[in-house]
């Protein structure tokens, strides 16, 4: 079947490795938006299950579908890429295939956006621990933001943007050269802030949207995984990230204190707490690294 002829106005990636148990939700969940103009790019990344089957079994029924098959495991990070430089929309979404998102998820962020005239808008997250436990987490962060428009780069820095529930401006990627790291976990830390610190206007609806699972087991959620420490290299390209864009410059302070969180705090508390016994051979090495990046930093 041939894939759209019509042009879409947002191309949604979804990276997707053995989630045959969580798919079908997802994928039913997309095809049911109430916006119609979308192209759907499932990126398959080497699965050993019935993933890649169910996908072409939905693609037979909808030509809005297209599926990416990897020639290797490259991780969430190359499936994101590959969606991105395939993606024929202007604005560009990402959903993890064992999610799945409200109706009208698209057609509020889309209306959001030319309303607004933004490069990104942000919806609010359920967070789905089960069918009697499902928690509303709205957007916020050090400061709440209470405006529908904003762009203000401290605040953009002080913000816990949901990523998944957010709608991209394609060229926030293209034109900042802002790729996912490849072959690594946590990629989202490299470039999410720069993401939205890029952008000319955020618009943010307060319309909960993207249902995002936590009764699962995944990767990095698991105990006495060493990918769990892909976060040191994803945190300094975070840090690079925003050197090369420029943001360093203007908020050095804000920029080490998140940095410090990612490569430091949260990775100190990680190998504590989800290792057994703690992984003294990473305390000592972070310990080492913050050191001396922090001698650099104080250089410059």
């Amino acid at each position: 079947m041939e894939y759209m002829k019509v042009d879409p106005l947002v191309s949604v990636i979804v990276p997707v490795y053995n989630v045959e148990k969580y798919l079908r939700r997802c994928v039913e969940s997309l095809l049911s938006q109430t916006l119609r103009e979308i192209e759907f790019i499932f990126v398959d990344d080497c699965s050993t299950d019935n993933s890649l089957s169910i996908l072409k079994e939905y693609a037979l029924q909808d030509d809005r579908i297209r599926i990416i098959e990897s020639s290797v495991n490259g991780r969430q990070g190359t499936a994101r890429n590959k969606g991105i430089r395939a993606a024929r929309a202007e604005y560009i979404g990402f959903v993890d295939s064992d999610d799945w998102v409200s109706e009208t998820m698209y057609a509020d962020l889309y209306a959001a956006l030319l309303g607004a005239g933004a490069d990104i808008a942000v919806g609010d997250v359920w967070w789905y621990y089960g069918e009697d436990d499902i928690r509303l987490k709205k957007l916020g962060g050090k400061r709440i933001l209470e405006s529908m428009k904003y762009c203000d780069g401290l605040e953009v820095l002080q913000t816990q943007f949901q990523f998944w529930a957010s709608l991209f401006h394609r060229d926030l990627f293209l034109g900042k050269e802002l790729y996912f790291p490849e072959g690594l976990l946590y990629e989202d830390n490299a470039v999410s802030q720069p993401l939205y610190m890029s952008a000319n206007r955020i618009v943010k609806t307060g319309i909960p949207c993207y249902f995002y699972r936590c009764d699962n087991t995944s990767v990095t959620r698991s105990m006495n995984n060493y990918h769990f420490f892909d976060r040191l290299e994803t945190s300094k390209m975070y840090l690079q990230n925003m050197m090369r864009l420029g943001f360093y410059d203007r908020y050095k302070e804000e920029c080490e204190a998140n940095f410090y969180f990612l490569f430091y705090e949260a990775s100190i508390m990680g190998a504590i707490f989800r290792f057994s016994p703690p992984e003294k051979t990473y305390i000592n090495r972070i310990k080492s690294e913050m050191a001396s990046l922090s001698l650099s930093l104080s250089l410059i």
